[in-house]
């Protein structure tokens, strides 16, 4: 298999595309995960994980570490010293529409207490971390500025550096960039504008 050629390639380096690179590698599938951002944001779009993500990410990596390797799962290192939340209120500027009460998960699959807080970064770092242990390391610099389907599965044109442009080949090319919506367009997703409408609306109700 020629160097710019890969099984799976994964754009995006938040959490999405972290989590699903991270399912392949456990898997033993070779991936490679591109991110166009220099380093994680400081700045998160989040703010909690819920339980059920926490016991998902709780098997992850399955393999025993060594002693030089990443000691916990990633739902561990998110859980541990973090304040769970009991719930919160939903509000749209300053008038108050509804509230979310988050009762604990009593079954037996529920070790771990949730949802807690937690910044979008430290969600990111919990994540490499897990991918490190298992031999896979985010290529950052890398902008997939184009995305092509060819015979043999798809083929990436990516800016590295922001200069010079590369071409790679890949059997499957899994998108997690919520912000390149003509990256996507192009590998023949299309998106719905009336859910964009019916949110739009929703909101002008409840702030009017």
């Amino acid at each position: 298999m020629a160097s710019n050629t890969h099984p799976v390639i994964v754009v995006g380096a938040g959490p999405s595309g972290l989590a699903a690179a991270l399912v392949l590698a456990d898997a033993g599938i070779p991936v490679r995960i591109f991110e166009r951002r220099m380093a994680r944001s400081p700045h998160s779009r989040a703010l909690a994980v819920h339980t059920r993500t926490l016991e998902l990410l709780n098997v992850f990596p399955r393999h025993e570490p060594t002693a030089d390797q990443y000691p916990e799962t990633a739902a561990v290192q998110l859980a541990e010293n973090r304040t769970t939340l009991a719930g919160g209120e939903l509000h749209v500027g300053r008038r108050k529409f509804g509230e979310i009460v988050f009762e604990k998960v009593e079954d037996s699959l529920s070790e771990l207490d949730g949802p807690v807080m937690v910044a979008q970064t430290e969600l990111e770092e919990a994540l490499e971390s897990a991918l490190e242990s298992l031999g896979v390391t985010v290529d950052r610099e890398m902008d997939v500025i184009e995305i092509e389907h060819i015979d043999e599965g798809e083929r990436l044109t990516v800016k590295r550096n922001g200069s010079h442009e590369e071409t790679f080949e890949c059997k499957y090319a899994v998108l997690a960039v919520g912000t390149k919506r003509d990256l996507a367009e192009q590998a023949g997703f299309r998106f719905d504008a009336r859910f964009r409408k019916s949110v739009s609306e929703a909101i002008s109700k409840f702030s009017s």
